[in-house]
């Protein structure tokens, strides 16, 4: 159904001769996946994804994901397990990103260190004071026995 609105929604320069847009990472692998008898449920098992996120992946929504080399990553194991050959499915990949922009922009947002990234690293006032107490201390001893 999804399929057949994107083909509804391509313009006649983004399809191939036979109808189907150039670049489909994501009807390769449903197409592939279904030929094969693999479920949803299984393929999302085997991946460590839930359903959702594997329906992400087989639309085309990449956004949904923390950055572009999760995408990658999942798109090149999702291939393997339904033997299609991972280099050709990377290409038509890369040529989608080329058609609808790069996976760069997907889930930019995404900070996985949130604040403690942009802190500026800072000694602590208790790390200083007990320099200087060592400090103290250790030229304290030095003088006792060099003194005496």
């Amino acid at each position: 159904m999804i399929a057949e609105d994107e083909k509804a929604n391509a313009t006649e320069e983004d399809l191939e001769p036979s109808g189907k847009p150039l670049a489909d990472p994501g009807a390769m692998l449903v197409e592939a996946r279904e030929a094969q008898g693999i479920t949803l449920a299984r393929m999302a098992r085997d991946l460590g994804l839930t359903e959702s996120a594997v329906r992400q992946l087989e639309q085309n929504l990449y956004d949904k994901f923390p950055a572009g080399i999760y995408v990658r990553g999942y798109i090149k194991n999702y291939s393997k397990i339904v033997s299609l050959d991972h280099d050709e499915v990377m290409e038509v990949l890369e040529e989608f990103i080329t058609l609808n922009g790069s996976l760069a922009s997907h889930g930019s947002n995404y900070d996985p260190l949130g604040e403690f990234a942009n802190e500026k690293k800072k000694l602590s006032p208790m790390i200083i004071s007990s320099a200087v107490v060592i400090l103290l201390l250790a030229t304290y001893i030095a003088y006792r026995v060099f003194a005496a």
